[in-house]
């Protein structure tokens, strides 16, 4: 029996116990976890990246005061006229 089918027969061993998940989180959190690490750093950012580059700053534009505009008092600012 080699080295490579002991490492076998225990990696069977450990994965009977176990559901299909917990295999993958095991897997994902204990031996690759450098390169799991790696890729949420990478999705981030992508994330910010294009965050960035879809974010405007436009200084010119009018601003709307709605606090201004619900202070209004409607008797004065609507006039009637009669025909």
């Amino acid at each position: 029996m080699s080295y490579q089918e002991v490492i076998y027969f225990q990696f069977v061993r450990f994965v009977n116990d176990l559901s299909n998940i917990q295999v993958i989180g095991e897997l994902l959190y204990t031996f690759h976890a450098p390169v799991f690490i790696l890729a949420a750093y990478l999705l981030l950012l992508a994330m910010l990246g294009s965050i960035m580059l879809t974010l405007k700053n436009h200084f010119h534009n009018r601003k709307q005061y709605s606090f201004l505009q619900l202070e209004r008092n409607m008797d004065l600012t609507v006039s009637r006229v009669k025909y």
